[in-house]
């Protein structure tokens, strides 16, 4: 088999990659804008994945607004860093 076709074949999507680590758990953070934030939440959310948006330490989002109301129906749960237990 050559270099190009084990290239092609390897699974190399942000969704393989997690399934190959077996990461069930997904905790969302960090500078976004409010699209980018929703889009990756509703998708691990459709992947399966347990998502929690860690609201205290992402960019803004709307709280009252359309986009928390959709990452939550997407499924997704809210939390603060405070609310996490670091072990």
């Amino acid at each position: 088999m050559s270099i190009q076709t084990k290239i092609r074949t390897r699974k190399s999507s942000p969704a393989d990659r997690l399934e190959d680590l077996n990461v069930k758990t997904v905790f969302v953070l960090g500078p976004a804008t409010q699209d980018c934030l929703k889009q990756t939440i509703v998708d691990a959310c459709q992947l399966g994945l347990t998502v929690v948006a860690l609201e205290d330490a992402i960019g803004r989002i709307e709280r009252e607004g359309d986009t928390l109301r959709e990452i939550l129906s997407a499924g997704a749960h809210q939390a603060t860093t405070a609310d996490m237990e670091i072990h």
